[in-house]
C-alpha cells in the first residue's frame, strides 16, 4: 500500500478450481492527506507466480483534503443546500450553503419567479434565444457526495412554456431496458437527466489529471467507479411516464428502480435515496415511497450488499456530479427545479417528510393584469399565476378573499369603478398573499381617435398612418377618407392586425419631398364610436434611409402597449417579454418623442423574426447579417449595477452592453472591447456599431457621433438566433437586463461610413414626428401628458408633466397657452398625503414644457395612490402603486 493508506484485510488466501470465481473485498482507508495515489492489486499464484493488473484496472484514490476533509453542515449530514436563485447576486452563481466551495461552474441557467419557494430554475426544450437559454450545469462541490449512501431532495414540476422532450430517432423508452442508457446521457434525447453525470469521472481524470488526448478519454471503464443518477422518461407509446433511479456499482452492476411520474404543473417533492451497504435504492414522491422492485442489470436483484467506490476520481476543480443539468448545449430539459438538499446518509421517512414541509413556501401570489388603471367604457382584466394548478379566489368589493369566494375561471369584464382582490389556494400549502388592484371607471369613452404619426419611409408606394387607439375597420379602410396633394391618390387602405395602423397604397411613387395629407371620418372601437377630428393638410416627408432593415422608434405602439412597430419594410414588430406574459411597456420621454424604460429586472424587447409558431428563427431574416450597422440611443440609469447590462444583443454575433458603468462591445470569438468611457451617467448617448465579420479592422464603434475604434470582430453562425433589446445573456448564460431608457433603434444591411454616422447622430432618426400633427386647425391645441416612473415604486418616483403648446393663427388673434402646474397625491380613501412644493420646469423640444418633481414616499405605507395634476384648467389623473 502507498504511504498513508491501509487495507482491511491486507491479503486474502483462496482456492479456485477451473471455471470457478471468488469475490474479494478490501476496504481501503487513509490516515493522512496527500496527492492522488494508485492502488494496483497483486495476485500471487501457487506462492510464486505473480499476476500484474493492466492500467485499465488501476484504481486512483483521491486524498485531497480540500475535497474530503469537510464536516457536514448539520447533525443530519447536510452537504449542500441550493435555493435555485433566491440568493443570486447578479451573474455570480453559488450554493447557498456547501461543505466545499460554494461557487460552481454553470452555463445557461435561467432563474425565475414561481418556485416552490422564491425563484426556481426553468426548463428548456428548444425555444430559441432570446426567449430561452439552454440549461447546462455541473457542480464542482458535489465531489463531496458520498456514493456509498446519501439522499438528494428537491422539487420538480412541468415547465409550462415548453414542449415535452423529444426522443432521438428510433429510441424507445422500454421500462425493462432504459437502465442500459448509462450515466452520461443527459441530453434529453434518451430521457431527461434530473441528477447524474456531466461526464464520467474517468473522463475527467484521464483528461485533467493524466492529460490524455480527448478522443481517448471517452473510453469508459465499467465498474471502476460508482454513480447515483435519476432520469425522467415521458409517457410514450401507451406507457405512462416514470422516474428511474440508477446506482452504478463495481463489478459492472447497475441497480435500478422506477416510480410512476406524470409530467404536470403540480410541484412534486422528490427524494432520491441510496445505501449501498444496505442494498437500498428508493424514490419518494411527496413523502411517500413511490419506487418498486429493485433490479440489477434488468433482472431481479439478489445482492444484499453493493460494492461502490465512495468518491469520484476527479480533482477539486472539475465536477462530474450534476443537478439541473443537461449536456451538450441545446439539450432538453422540460422541468423546473427548486430547493435542492444533499445529505451524506440515507434519511428516514420522517426526515424526508420534515424536509418536504420545511422546503415548501406559501402558494405563489397571482398577478392581476392590467394593474391599477383608469378606463372608459369597459375593461377586461385577467388574473394568472405561475402555479397554474392553484385555485384563485377573488372579490370585486375590496374585501379580502377567502376559500368560499368565487373561483377565477376566465376574463373579468369591468364596467364600473372596482377594486379586485385575489388570493391563490392549493391543498397542503399556506394560501398566498393577497394581491389587489384598483380600476377607476371614467365613464363612456369620449376621447376621439387621433393620428399619432405619419410615416413614409423607404417604400415610395406606401404611407403608414398610426392612431393612438384601436379604430374601426370599415372607416379606417375607406380610401376616400385620405387625401394627399400633388396628384397622389390613395388606391387602397389596409388596417393592420393591431387595429391602430393603416397602410395606404399610393397611385404613384412618392418622391423625396414634403407632402400634405388629410385624414377624416375614422371611428374608434368604443361604445361611443367616436369620430376623429379632421387632420387637415398636415405635412409629411417621404424619406429614404438606404439599407434600413429594422427600425423601432417606440413612438408607434399597439396592442396593450406591448408591441413596438418595426417601421422598416422588414416588419419585424417587437414584443415586450417578461418571462410569464408580455406586459405593458413603461413609456417615458425618449430622445425623440417616446422611449422605452427597462427596469433591469426581467423584461426585454424581443425583435426576432420567428417562424414555425415561434418555435424557431427565420434563418433568412433581414436582420441576420455578417456586415451591417446597429444604431441606438440610450440613457442608462446612474445606479446601474456593475455587472453586464445589455443594450442590444444578437446571440453568437454582437453584444453592446455596459459593464461597471462603461460602454463595451464584444462578439463571439473576439476579445471584449472596453471603451473606457463611462456612460451610465443619466445622460442620452448614441452608440453605433458598424461591423464586417472577420475583416481586419473592418468594424467600427462610434459614441455620440465620434469614432472610438476600428477593430476586428468575428461572429459565429447566428442565423438561428434571435435579437433582443434591453436584455441578453450574461457571462454564464443567465440573462442580464438593461436599466434605463432606449430609443431610436436602427439596423442597416450595410456598413455606414463616418459621415453617415455623424448625420444620423445629428438627425436622431426620421423627421415626421407626432408632435408636428395638427388636428384642431384654428384653435389652440394644448397636448399634455402625465407620466410617473417607476410605477410600481419604492420609495421614490419621478412625476413628469409634459405640456406642448402649439400656436395657430385664427382670423382674429394669435392664441398662446399660458399654464400653471399643480400636483397633489391622495391615498385610496381620498386623503391628500403630499403636495408638490418645488416643481422644476425645463424647456423641451418644439414648444414643449417639461415639469418634474420627485415624491419620496418613505413615510407612507404600501398601497394604491392617486396622482392628480392640474395644468391650467386641465386635470390629469394617474394611479400609482407603492410596494415596500
Amino acid at each position: 500500500m502507498p504511504s498513508g493508506l491501509s487495507s482491511d484485510p491486507q491479503e486474502q488466501t483462496f482456492n479456485l478450481t477451473a471455471g470457478d470465481s471468488v469475490l474479494l473485498v478490501f476496504k481501503v482507508t487513509n490516515a493522512s492527506w496527500g496527492d492522488s495515489v494508485y492502488i494496483r492489486p497483486q495476485i500471487t499464484v501457487n506462492g510464486s507466480e505473480q499476476l500484474t493488473f493492466s492500467d485499465s484496472l488501476v484504481t486512483n484514490v483521491i486524498r485531497n483534503q480540500a475535497i474530503l476533509n469537510k464536516a457536514p453542515l448539520d447533525t443530519q449530514g447536510l452537504l449542500v443546500y441550493y435555493s435555485c436563485g433566491d440568493a443570486m447576486d447578479g451573474e455570480y452563481k453559488y450554493f447557498d450553503r456547501s461543505v466545499g466551495d460554494t461557487s460552481f461552474w454553470e452555463e445557461g441557467i435561467w432563474y425565475h419567479d414561481g418556485g416552490v419557494k422564491g425563484k426556481c430554475v426553468r426548463g428548456y426544450t428548444g425555444l430559441p434565444f432570446p426567449r430561452n437559454r439552454y440549461s447546462k450545469i455541473a457542480y464542482t462541490t458535489l465531489n463531496n457526495i458520498n456514493y456509498q449512501k446519501g439522499t438528494i431532495l428537491f422539487w420538480i414540476r412541468k415547465e409550462e412554456r415548453e414542449n415535452e422532450i423529444s426522443y432521438a430517432g428510433s429510441f424507445n423508452p422500454d421500462p425493462n431496458a432504459t437502465w442500459q442508457v448509462g450515466p452520461t446521457a443527459m441530453d434529453g434525447l434518451r430521457g431527461e437527466g434530473i441528477v447524474g453525470w456531466f461526464r464520467a469521472p474517468q473522463w475527467r481524470y484521464m483528461k485533467d489529471v493524466l492529460g490524455m488526448p480527448t478522443a481517448q478519454c471517452y473510453i469508459y471503464k465499467t465498474g471502476s467507479n460508482s454513480f447515483i443518477g435519476l432520469r425522467r422518461y415521458k409517457a410514450y407509446n401507451g406507457n405512462p411516464g416514470y422516474l428511474e433511479a440508477m446506482y452504478l456499482a463495481m463489478r459492472g452492476k447497475t441497480y435500478h428502480a422506477q416510480a410512476h411520474y406524470d409530467w404536470t404543473a403540480d410541484w412534486r417533492h422528490v427524494a432520491l435515496l441510496w445505501d449501498a451497504e444496505a442494498g437500498r435504492l428508493e424514490i419518494y414522491l411527496d413523502g411517500v415511497l413511490a419506487s418498486g422492485e429493485i433490479k440489477c442489470n434488468g433482472r431481479a436483484n439478489t445482492d444484499s450488499i453493493w460494492y461502490g467506490a465512495p468518491w469520484d476520481v476527479v480533482t477539486n476543480v472539475h465536477g462530474s456530479m450534476g443537478l439541473v443539468q443537461q449536456y451538450p448545449e441545446g439539450a432538453q430539459n422540460a422541468t423546473r427545479r427548486d430547493e435542492y438538499y444533499v445529505y451524506n446518509k440515507a434519511l428516514s421517512l420522517q426526515e424526508i417528510e420534515d424536509n418536504m414541509r420545511a422546503s415548501m413556501g406559501k402558494v405563489l401570489s397571482p398577478s392581476i393584469f392590467p394593474h391599477d388603471t383608469l378606463f372608459h367604457d369597459t375593461l377586461t382584466v385577467e388574473i394568472k399565476s405561475l402555479w397554474s394548478n392553484t385555485s384563485i379566489h377573488y372579490t370585486l368589493n375590496g374585501i379580502d378573499p377567502v376559500a368560499s369566494d368565487p373561483v377565477y375561471s376566465g376574463q373579468i369584464v369591468l364596467n364600473s369603478t372596482t377594486t379586485i382582490k385575489a388570493r391563490a389556494f392549493l391543498q397542503g400549502y399556506t394560501p398566498s398573499d393577497i394581491v389587489s388592484a384598483h380600476f377607476e371607471c371614467m365613464g363612456l369613452d369620449a376621447q376621439k381617435p387621433a393620428v399619432r404619426q405619419i410615416i413614409a419611409l423607404n417604400d415610395p408606394n406606401h404611407i403608414l398612418v398610426a392612431f393612438d387607439k384601436p379604430v374601426e375597420q370599415t372607416s379606417a379602410e375607406n380610401s376616400g377618407n385620405y387625401t394627399v396633394n400633388n396628384g397622389i391618390t390613395i388606391t387602397q387602405a389596409h388596417l393592420d392586425d393591431d387595429k391602430q395602423c393603416i397602410r395606404l397604397t399610393t397611385s404613384a411613387p412618392l418622391e423625396s419631398r414634403l407632402y400634405t395629407i388629410t385624414v377624416k371620418n375614422v371611428r374608434d372601437l368604443s361604445k361611443s364610436a367616436n369620430i376623429m377630428n379632421d387632420l387637415v393638410d398636415t405635412n409629411f416627408k417621404f424619406e429614404t434611409l438606404s439599407g434600413l432593415v429594422g427600425y423601432w422608434n417606440f413612438d408607434v405602439l399597439t396592442g396593450k402597449g406591448d408591441k413596438v412597430k418595426d417601421l422598416s419594410q422588414s416588419k419585424i414588430d417587437g414584443a415586450v417579454w417578461d418571462y410569464y406574459w408580455p406586459s405593458a411597456t413603461a413609456l417615458v420621454d425618449g430622445y425623440k418623442e417616446k422611449g422605452m424604460y427597462f427596469d433591469g429586472r426581467d423584461a426585454f424587447l424581443d425583435v426576432t423574426d420567428y417562424v414555425n409558431g415561434g418555435l424557431s428563427v427565420n434563418t433568412n431574416a433581414a436582420i441576420n447579417l455578417d456586415a451591417g450597422t446597429v444604431s441606438c440611443w440610450f440613457k442608462a440609469d446612474s445606479d446601474l449595477p456593475n455587472y453586464q447590462s445589455h443594450i442590444i444583443y444578437k446571440n453568437y454575433a454582437y453584444d453592446i452592453h455596459i459593464t461597471s458603468k462603461v460602454l463595451c462591445v464584444k462578439s463571439e470569438g473576439s476579445p471584449l472591447y472596453n471603451t473606457g468611457i463611462m456612460v451610465a451617467d443619466g445622460n442620452w448617448h448614441q452608440v453605433v456599431f458598424a461591423f464586417q465579420k472577420g475583416v481586419t479592422n473592418g468594424s467600427s464603434v462610434y459614441l455620440d457621433g465620434n469614432l472610438l475604434s476600428a477593430r476586428t470582430f468575428n461572429f459565429l453562425n447566428n442565423t438561428h438566433e434571435g435579437l433582443s433589446i434591453g436584455g441578453g445573456g450574461g457571462a454564464y448564460g443567465q440573462p442580464i437586463f438593461f436599466k434605463g431608457i432606449i430609443d431610436e433603434v436602427m439596423i442597416f444591411n450595410r456598413v455606414l461610413n463616418s459621415n453617415e454616422v455623424s448625420e444620423l447622430y445629428q438627425t436622431g432618426g426620421i423627421t415626421a414626428k407626432i408632435e408636428e400633427m395638427e388636428q384642431d386647425i384654428g384653435v389652440q391645441n394644448h397636448k399634455t401628458r402625465l407620466m410617473v416612473c417607476p410605477n410600481p415604486f419604492n420609495p421614490t418616483t419621478v412625476i413628469t408633466i409634459r405640456s406642448q403648446n402649439t400656436e395657430y393663427r385664427s382670423q382674429n388673434a394669435e392664441i398662446k397657452a399660458r399654464t400653471t402646474v399643480r400636483v397633489a397625491i391622495y391615498d385610496i380613501n381620498g386623503k391628500c398625503v403630499w403636495t408638490a412644493l418645488n416643481m422644476k420646469n425645463n424647456a423641451g423640444l418644439k414648444n414643449t414644457t417639461v415639469t418634474t418633481c420627485i415624491w419620496d414616499a418613505s413615510a407612507q405605507p404600501s398601497g394604491i395612490y392617486i396622482v392628480k395634476a392640474k395644468v391650467g384648467d386641465k386635470v390629469l389623473i394617474k394611479i400609482i402603486s407603492l410596494t415596500k
